[in-house]
């Protein structure tokens, strides 16, 4: 199963942004055409209709994606999620001590093991008695 980022999900619903917005102008369009086709609407007058939706549409998006992008950082700030800069520089830590740890490990696997000697006992002369 795919695992899907927070990144994807705001890509995805912009681009579902987007895409709606394009479906709309398409279809204000078609109908504006329509309109002038028949005569209902001068020519010049359906441009700007078609204009002035595609401004507001423009408008509309890109205060829409300023409330998505808050609300997201609200959501993250409000779980107490790690930054993309403090998870870059956790990882680069974690690869860090990591790296240490095998250099570590390495050294110690090619170090000479010594044995420690036995302890030299020592010999007590037995002291003589005085006579």
């Amino acid at each position: 199963m795919k695992k899907y980022s927070v990144e994807d999900l705001v890509k995805t619903v912009v681009y579902t942004g987007v895409g709606f917005a394009a479906t709309a102008t398409e279809k204000v369009q078609k109908t504006i055409d329509e309109l002038v086709e028949k005569g209902k609407m001068p020519a010049d007058e359906g441009r700007k209709v078609v204009d002035d939706f595609v401004k507001n549409n423009e408008d509309r998006r890109e205060e829409w994606e300023e409330r998505f992008k808050s609300s997201v950082k609200s959501i993250v700030d409000r779980f107490d999620m790690p930054s993309k800069k403090d998870y870059e520089a956790l990882t680069k830590r974690v690869e860090k001590l990591e790296k240490a740890a095998r250099a570590a490990k390495s050294a110690e696997a090619t170090r000479p093991v010594v044995k420690k000697a036995a302890p030299v006992k020592q010999v007590t002369k037995p002291q003589s008695t005085a006579e």
